[in-house]
């Protein structure tokens, strides 16, 4: 099932084989960039001294999983190195409905199914050292395996590196600060993308109608762009309002007792009982007089038309911010 979550946080998902170095650069992350925090996942093996409860996994025994899977919390569940790891579902929801950015340690499997659940909001990145002989050495080195589990590692190693072509990104771990900021700069550049697909929608009134797209095929019916980096409220405005032909007069710092000129107001986050969801909106009220849209995209209906429409006028009534 595909889960759509357009307006919330991301998943930085690292995907590799076992002493790549994931979680060292997942730590190096969170503590150098705001706003981030690491998706726990449940667990059946022993939490480490460094751990923390929730924090970076749940540790549950094999029937406390079980019964996690039997009861459908979990998105998936795998084997790994005699483990049992799964995604909370709930947790995923609720962080992502709160517009958290989230980081994660997931093995190929399980990062393909949250891809698929959540491709909107999940990045993959997959984290290799620079060749096989550089791997063996650090899993040696790690001392916690032994020599039947070091070949079973390294085998599957083999496997996981045909997911790389599945992923967004390869970081290539030979040297771990060129490696952590190679991985600061990719999450930085992906909360940078996100403001930029910023839905900007516009209320074109006039007359008591709005301005529809008269195509139904349009994922938005209402007149919709980006807010480019830098533009302001008016600016973005008046380019909408170009691109459909019209030219608006009133887009000024002024108001007058005629009500031209009334800068147009605009708020985040708009939301209606329905679920339907808009990020930033624009509400313009044309003054009197004709104003004709050329073409056939686009036509004048009444307010009315759409539940959306009211809910963001009822929300302007409430909170009126003008540019």
């Amino acid at each position: 099932m595909v889960e759509t979550h357009a307006h919330a946080g991301l998943i930085y998902v690292l995907v590799g084989p076992s002493g790549a170095g994931k979680n060292t650069l997942m730590r190096a992350a969170l503590d150098a960039v705001p706003a981030l925090r690491q998706l726990p996942t449940a667990t059946t093996r022993k939490k480490r001294h460094d751990e923390e409860e929730g924090r970076e996994h749940y540790f549950v025994s094999r029937e406390e999983f079980k019964a996690l899977q039997e009861a459908g919390a979990l998105l998936e569940a795998q084997l790994v190195h005699g483990e049992l790891y799964g995604i909370v579902r709930h947790t995923v929801e609720d962080l992502l409905s709160r517009q958290q950015d989230l980081i994660a340690d997931i093995e190929v499997l399980g990062a393909s199914i949250l891809r698929q659940t959540y491709p909107e909001n999940t990045i993959l990145i997959f984290v290799t050292p620079p060749d096989k002989s550089d791997l063996e050495k650090r899993i040696r080195a790690r001392g916690d395996a032994s020599e039947e589990e070091i070949v079973r590692r390294l085998q599957r190693a083999s496997f996981e590196m045909g997911f790389v072509p599945e992923c967004d990104y390869l970081v290539v771990n030979d040297e771990v600060s060129q490696a952590t900021r190679e991985l600061i700069g990719i999450i930085l550049a992906e909360r940078s993308r996100r403001q930029l697909r910023r839905l900007t929608v516009s209320l074109l009134v006039h007359q008591g109608n709005l301005i529809l797209a008269a195509s139904s095929g349009k994922p938005y019916p209402l007149p919709s762009t980006t807010l480019l980096p830098g533009e302001s409220i008016q600016q973005a405005l008046s380019r909408l309002a170009n691109s459909l032909g019209l030219r608006l007069p009133m887009l000024t710092n002024s108001e007058d007792a005629s009500g031209k000129g009334i800068p147009p107001s605009y708020f985040h986050s708009v939301e209606t009982a329905t679920g339907e969801h808009l990020d930033l909106v624009f509400i313009y009220h044309a003054p009197e007089g004709e104003i004709d849209i050329p073409g056939a995209d686009w036509q004048w209906q009444p307010v009315e038309t759409l539940p959306i429409v009211q809910a963001v006028l009822q929300a302007a009534a409430g909170q009126k911010i003008n540019s």
